[in-house]
């Protein structure tokens, strides 16, 4: 990954950048999951860390040295970690459109019309070119989920409305059962992602990266994860498995947060291949494995949209939705593989700096992630919250055996 040297938009266009390309399928489905299950404290706990642990890159990655280096060194764990957000976001749009064209009744002509208005948005990207295309990219599309963001506070038109989303669970101590994983996750991941190295490598200064990050997620992301609660009722329809139940919001307004999903999908998934390697091995001699496993991913969200009970047995005894089951299992990777990784490999905490990867490390990433995933599983699937700090203990105690690593470089000042 090379320093950029493109023209742009400056700081101000790098900050819109970061905002949308953080706001996932986890930033605009998750805390309606939250709350539905643990209401306001929950969406609290999912909130802060998100915004804080992404922002904080931005203080401690000092240089864009440090950011090229931490790519060049774990290269191979930052293109998965694009890859499966890609796939992430392809399973999870075709599940949505799966529920709404065919469960819940909607027109294909409203799908065809929010896609096509999906295009027309981005493609504002086209009129400029490079890093300057991305940001008047992003900048349209965070200007259309802002839009979304006043209408609903303006009109009211969500039913429920979200106050009474947020009060409609009582405080819970599962909430503060949740609250390490949650820390762990978000602290952890965003190294990994190489959308922020990409505006990490434009802020040439400290200042600079500060105004970035704060400005990206404090200001621009921050407002897209309110958004999700201000339509976290009617989504949560999605997760019911009654297939009857039908979400409570206004036609066009239904219409309106699609596009929203929609371009921050486009947006989001766009990014992240422009990243991505190109390989050269194929599939049957004319595609990726990596375009394969896109369509394999898309192909399987709309099963389970179409059929949200199968398999019966596991969906009654978790009480989910198939679509909700795979999509915490693409919730597994961010929660604890990805994050588990860069604990365990990426820094040194004690002389915090950066450190390489070694056999011994990688070893230990493995058996730690086997060792939590009982606890983590019992935690976001079985929903006993009560689980979850025990397998973030095994992930922080693994750091004991890990070894030390020769790289002294500081992550201030790298030589």
């Amino acid at each position: 990954m090379q320093t950029p040297k493109e023209r742009s938009l400056g700081p101000a266009g790098w900050a819109v950048y970061l905002g949308c390309s953080w706001t996932w399928c986890i930033g605009m489905f998750l805390p309606a999951l939250l709350i539905r299950d643990l209401g306001l404290s929950g969406y609290v706990v999912f909130a802060v860390p998100n915004v804080v642990g992404a922002a904080a890159m931005g203080w401690v990655l000092r240089s864009p040295e440090s950011s090229r280096r931490l790519v060049e060194q774990h290269r191979g764990a930052a293109v998965l970690f694009s890859k499966v957000t890609v796939l992430f976001h392809e399973f999870w749009l075709a599940w949505l459109l799966a529920w709404a064209l065919f469960t819940q009744g909607w027109s294909i002509w409203v799908a065809l019309g929010v896609g096509a208005t999906t295009i027309a948005v981005l493609s504002v990207g086209l009129l400029a070119r490079g890093f300057r295309g991305i940001q008047f990219q992003a900048l349209a599309t965070w200007t259309v989920s802002a839009a979304l963001l006043v209408t609903l506070v303006v009109t009211e038109s969500v039913s429920p409305n979200p106050q009474d989303t947020l009060q409609s669970v009582p405080f819970s101590t599962d909430v503060l059962w949740l609250l390490p994983a949650s820390v762990f996750g978000f602290l952890f991941c965003p190294y990994l992602d190489l959308t922020f190295h990409r505006a990490r490598l434009s802020s040439t200064t400290s200042g600079e990266s500060r105004f970035v990050f704060g400005m990206g997620f404090g200001v621009f992301f921050f407002s897209m994860i309110v958004l999700t609660v201000l339509y976290a009722g009617p989504i949560s329809a999605l997760t019911d498995r009654d297939p009857a139940t039908v979400a409570s919001v206004g036609y066009w307004v239904a219409a309106f947060i699609a596009l929203h999903m929609f371009t921050q999908f486009m947006f989001t998934t766009s990014v992240h291949r422009k990243e991505l390697e190109r390989k050269t091995k194929t599939f049957l001699g004319k595609y990726t494995w990596f375009e394969f496993c896109s369509f394999m991913a898309f192909a399987f969200g709309l099963f389970c949209g179409l059929r949200p009970d199968l398999p019966t047995s596991i969906t009654s005894q978790l009480d989910m939705t198939s679509g909700e089951i795979v999509y915490r299992s693409f919730l597994t990777f961010y929660g604890l593989i990805f994050p588990t990784y860069v604990y365990l490999n990426v820094w040194d905490i004690r002389k915090r700096s950066l450190r390489r990867q070694t056999r011994r490390s990688l070893q230990v990433t493995v058996a730690a992630i086997v060792l939590a995933s009982p606890f983590f599983f019992m935690g976001f699937f079985v929903r006993d919250e009560r689980f979850i700090p025990a397998g973030v203990a095994i992930l922080l105690a693994a750091k004991l055996f890990t070894g030390r690593d020769d790289q002294q470089a500081p992550t201030a000042q790298p030589a």
